[in-house]
């Protein structure tokens, strides 16, 4: 029953993360574009982005994304950004 439990939560929290970050990066382009003006921030959202969305296109479903390890490193930076003591998100 836990690890039934365990799996549910890591899929659901794998599927928020992954739509979360496809809104980022097109809040990120907007940004990058028309506020700060600044093209290095407007083509790493861009890139981002692509990458979020060719890859799940092209391997049938964001589910192959979670086991690739450019997602694990993804989701390893997102964690070490959020609970971060000098960059407390959690707050």
């Amino acid at each position: 029953m836990l690890s039934k439990s365990k799996t549910l939560f890591i899929k659901e929290y794998n599927h928020r993360l992954f739509n979360w970050l496809v809104a980022f990066s097109l809040v990120m382009v907007v940004v990058g574009r028309f506020i700060i003006k600044f093209i290095l921030i407007e083509m790493g959202a861009w890139i981002l982005f692509i990458f979020l969305e060719t890859y799940t296109r092209m391997f049938w479903s964001a589910e192959s994304l979670y086991y690739n390890p450019v997602w694990h490193f993804i989701v390893a930076t997102w964690e070490t950004l959020v609970y971060s003591p000098i960059l407390d998100l959690d707050r």
